[in-house]
This record gives C-alpha cells, sequence and structure tokens, in this order.
C-alpha cells in the first residue's frame, strides 16, 4: 500500500462563514475548533498538511500555529497559504494549494475545512483503492442516504475529501474556465469508493448544521473508535 510520505493533504478554509453568522474555523465543539477537528482526522494519513486560509487568515495561523492544539512535530507537517483570491470560490483555493504540491507526492487529499467528521476507515479506503486501481485518477467517497419522501429509499452521495493523482494535477492548474471545483473533477477518470460513514457529507454551513454536528460527535468519536 502507498505509504503517507507519497500523500499531501489540502484544507480548505478561506470562506467567509457569512450563512453561520460566526467565523467557522474558530467555532469549538467539544472545545476544539472545528478546524482542529479537520486537520486531526487527515493529519496521519499525508506527510504534510497545506491550510489554504483567505478571509482572516491571521487568525488561522494563530489558532493552528500558535495555540496549543498540536505538537511541535505536528505543527512542522502544517503549512497555511493564503489564497488572496478566496472571493473567487473553492476552486481558487484548490489551485492556491496544488501550487505548492511537492513534485514527489503521488496523491493528494484535499477536503473542506468544515468537514470535522470523516472517518479513519474512510481515509484508508481511498487508499487503498488509490494503490490497487492506477488507472483512475480521482477517487471519491460515496455513502447511502435515505430519501426524505420514502425512509425506506436510499441513494448513493458523494463527499470528500477527493483523493487526487499527482498526475493530473498540472492540467487543474492549466483550466483558465469560470467553473466549480466538481466539474473540474468530472474531466477526468475517477473511482467510486463507498464508505459506511455520514461524516463524508457532514458540513456546517448554518446554526442548524452547527448544532446537528454537535449531536453527531459523540456517535463519531465511537464510530472512529471502533476502527482503530
Amino acid at each position: 500500500m502507498i505509504k503517507n510520505n507519497k500523500l499531501e493533504g489540502i484544507i480548505l478554509a478561506a470562506g467567509l462563514s457569512t450563512r453561520l453568522s460566526y467565523w467557522k474555523p474558530e467555532v469549538k465543539i467539544n472545545k476544539l475548533p472545528i478546524i482542529v477537528h479537520t486537520i486531526n482526522s487527515l493529519i496521519p494519513y499525508c506527510k504534510r498538511i497545506i491550510i489554504v486560509g483567505g478571509f482572516n487568515c491571521k487568525s488561522l495561523k494563530k489558532i493552528i500555529l500558535d495555540g496549543t492544539y498540536f505538537s511541535s512535530e505536528e505543527k512542522e507537517k502544517i503549512n497555511i497559504v493564503e489564497n488572496e483570491k478566496y472571493m473567487n470560490g473553492m476552486l481558487s483555493s484548490v489551485k492556491t494549494g496544488l501550487n505548492i504540491i511537492d513534485q514527489q507526492t503521488e496523491g493528494i487529499f484535499i477536503l473542506p475545512g468544515d468537514m470535522p467528521f470523516v472517518l479513519s476507515e474512510t481515509f484508508n479506503k481511498l487508499i487503498s483503492r488509490f494503490d490497487e486501481n492506477i488507472n483512475s485518477d480521482i477517487f471519491i467517497p460515496v455513502t447511502k442516504i435515505n430519501l426524505p419522501s420514502n425512509f425506506n429509499d436510499e441513494i448513493n452521495k458523494k463527499g470528500h475529501p477527493v483523493l487526487v493523482r499527482k498526475r493530473i494535477v498540472s492540467q487543474i492548474l492549466a483550466d483558465e474556465n469560470e467553473v466549480i471545483f466538481r466539474d473540474i473533477l468530472k474531466k477526468f477518470g475517477h473511482e467510486l469508493c463507498p464508505v459506511e460513514d455520514k461524516g463524508i457529507i457532514i458540513d456546517i454551513n448554518d446554526v442548524k448544521d452547527l448544532e446537528k454536528a454537535k449531536i453527531y460527535y459523540e456517535e463519531f468519536l465511537i464510530q472512529q473508535r471502533g476502527n482503530k
């Protein structure tokens, strides 16, 4: 299996958080900022984590690098970069991170900063498929959800993180069309990876999402412990 010294991670934390009325990275769930939860979930699988900030980037650096949430060794793995064009949307932040990927890197996880509940099982599944299927450029987790109209009906819903091969990074960077990130991903060969993990679709956009996330946290802890 591919080793984590061949993988890097990009965490997207540049947005304004307008729908939440709070700045999301510093909002706490069980005494830890959301951004810290997200970093903790990803950092074991990567040689380096690139965190792309934008709005309030100085405060982001203060939380992560000046605080006591991470050890010195962990801080050495974290690189915070500023996307000065963050108002252009997620794709601009993705490109900001991809621009500084190490040449020896084989794959890159891309994860929004407001998705703190991805299970270790999901990261391991994506890495396993990345190693086994060399023909696919992108690996996307999917999980079953119940349709609101009929509790017995289920569909597969795509989520994050996505795992991208280094070989397509130059093509993503060269795309100058004003499109969203998921539209670019459709241009490449991809594999959908089924997982039993609702954390891949739980993001925190507003107050209701935050309250649901706090309730989900205990369930997340139980699942995470069970997968170790």
